[in-house]
């Protein structure tokens, strides 16, 4: 069943647009990714679909509400939720506070206690402000924010950034998780070929277009196409966390 369907979505931020005419379907309970070149307009996508941008065009209907007409707040109040790639934890906060905070803003305080449960890492460092977590700490904290509402669909920004290899390996065991909580993922990914190993499907944007779609199995099979979109298989890694 689908949960978020787009259609020609056309979004930036002037006359000109990033992105233009696409169509996208995520499905209950799978992992897309959306991968592609730099500038391609990846993170555009989620941002227009989390109501981030001044100007979008087309539709995005969500559980049968189209989106592109509510507030952002509305859209996380009908089971959405975004993580963005910076700014995704309050710094100057604790563990703890991150936590509450958002529990309170959607309602569900009592949250925060089932987000321990399922974080233990977080309850060992419920006083640690969050500017001193590690960077797959961090990534725990926001992830756990975003699910304190209980959405239907999180929206990953690449969620790998800046994360060393052994980092990105735990921080995408994460995102699987996700996937077993009966949450839906839209993600975009720079390391393109590890997120499309464990997605259920993909897209490949290129200049604003998708330019590929499919299973992730098939995007990586598509070695031509893989090499010119994804970038040559990486070279083994040692380095450590």
């Amino acid at each position: 069943m689908s949960i978020l369907t787009i259609k020609n979505l056309s979004a930036g931020y002037s006359e000109t647009y990033i992105v233009s005419n696409i169509d996208m379907v995520v499905h209950e309970n799978e992992i897309v990714t959306i991968a592609g070149t730099n500038g391609a307009g990846k993170s555009t996508v989620l941002k227009a679909v989390m109501g981030l941008l001044p100007r979008v065009e087309g539709s995005a209907v969500f559980l049968g509400t189209e989106l592109l007409r509510q507030p952002t707040e509305d859209r996380i109040r009908s089971g959405i939720t975004y993580v963005p790639q910076v700014a995704n934890v309050f710094g100057s906060m604790t563990v703890y506070e991150n936590l509450q905070l958002t529990g309170e803003i959607c309602g569900r305080p009592q949250g925060v206690r089932e987000m321990f449960e399922l974080f233990p890492v977080l309850a060992e460092r419920r006083g640690t402000y969050a500017e001193s977590l590690s960077g797959g700490e961090r990534q725990q904290l926001a992830f756990a924010r975003a699910l304190l509402p209980r959405p239907k669909l999180i929206l990953l920004d690449e969620p790998s950034a800046a994360l060393s290899p052994a980092l990105t390996g735990q921080v995408f065991e994460e995102v699987k998780r996700l996937k077993t909580m009966g949450v839906a993922v839209l993600m975009v990914e720079q390391r393109a070929r590890q997120a499309l190993a464990f997605s259920d499907r993909g897209y490949i944007l290129d200049a604003g277009k998708i330019v590929l779609s499919g299973t992730g199995a098939d995007l990586l099979g598509n070695e031509e196409m893989a090499e010119l979109y994804l970038g040559r298989h990486p070279q083994p890694q040692t380095a450590d966390a």
